[in-house]
Formats: structure tokens, C-alpha cells, sequence
């Protein structure tokens, strides 16, 4: 699934592992369903960290909309200054998160090919690929690289990364 997978080479695959994939962040992301209202069918904020709705999308970053989907941005942005009033269905959260994935393995693939070499993304199992997405979700697209160009002492999610770019599974480990 990929509204936005763009230029050469696959992004993100359609099939089990992605499926497999989704249903992990969103029990990782919010495995209790928080803000999920059985009544109305309808996501509102949850308390948490950051301002975030269903499956740990931070749609208020810095005090600007973080989403991109136009479905969620009509949703909330009327409503930014007063957030428990936000409402958002379960397609329209499906949809933003399924995007947001598609998104940032587009730029994972950038930065891994510029990195490590054109070719490095394309050559990884499909399952490193969302494990490193994890990363990205959780540390943000700048973060989840951080210490790339060290050359010694490189934190644990740089030498995730590397592990998998060469598809060595211990090093993951």
C-alpha cells in the first residue's frame, strides 16, 4: 500500500509483512486503544507526552499540524487551540498512519542509500525496513540516524541500522 511511493525501486510492499507490520505499531503505539470512543466510532485525543491521537500520530508538534493527509488535517485543524474537541474516524486514522509509514520509508531510502550507497535500501528484507521505520517513528527523521558518522562508539540504533543494511541478524541482536 502506497498512496505516495514515488521514483525508483519499491518503498513499501504490499502484502503480510507489511499487514504484519501495521498491526504491531498499532499495539506498540496504543495496544488499549485509548481516545477510541465504541459509541460514536470516533478516535479523540488520549493523554499522553505529546498531543496524539490514535496510534501514537503526534498531530500537534511545536504548535503546528503534524499530519499529512488532507482527510486529517480537516479533521483537526479547526480545532487546535481546543483539542478535546477533535474527532477523527478509523478510516481517516488508518489512512494517516498507512501514509505516514509510506512517507518515511521514502526518506529512510534516502538517507540509507546516501549513507550507505545507492541500492542499500532496496537490498534490505522488507522486515528491516519497518524495524528501522520503528526507529524513525519513535526518535524522528533526524534522530533515528543521529551518530551515523561516527566512527566508533555508535549508538545502538546506528548499529541496528548498519546490521541490517548488511543483513546481518546477530548484530541486530
Amino acid at each position: 500500500y502506497s498512496e505516495n511511493a514515488k521514483g525508483n525501486g519499491k518503498i513499501i510492499s504490499v502484502g503480510d509483512e507489511l499487514e504484519k507490520f501495521i498491526k504491531y505499531i498499532k499495539g506498540a503505539e496504543n495496544g488499549i486503544l485509548a481516545g477510541w470512543d465504541k459509541n460514536t466510532q470516533l478516535w479523540k485525543p488520549y493523554g499522553s507526552a505529546q498531543v496524539t491521537i490514535g496510534y501514537g500520530i503526534v498531530f500537534k508538534l511545536n504548535g503546528k499540524l503534524n499530519v499529512v493527509t488532507p482527510q486529517m488535517k480537516d479533521a483537526i485543524s479547526p480545532y487546535l487551540n481546543d483539542t478535546t474537541k477533535i474527532r477523527v474516524t478509523n478510516q481517516d486514522m488508518e489512512r494517516e498512519l498507512r501514509t505516514q509509514i509510506s512517507n518515511g520509508l521514502i526518506n529512510i531510502k534516502r538517507d540509507l542509500n546516501k549513507l550507505y550507497g545507492e541500492g542499500a535500501y532496496d537490498n534490505m528484507k522488507d522486515k528491516y525496513k519497518y524495524a528501522i521505520y520503528d526507529l524513525y517513528h519513535n526518535f524522528g527523521p533526524s534522530g533515528y540516524k543521529e551518530g551515523a558518522n561516527l566512527k566508533e562508539h555508535k549508538p545502538i540504533n546506528i548499529r541496528f541500522i548498519e546490521a541490517a543494511v548488511n543483513n546481518d541478524l546477530t548484530g541486530m541482536i
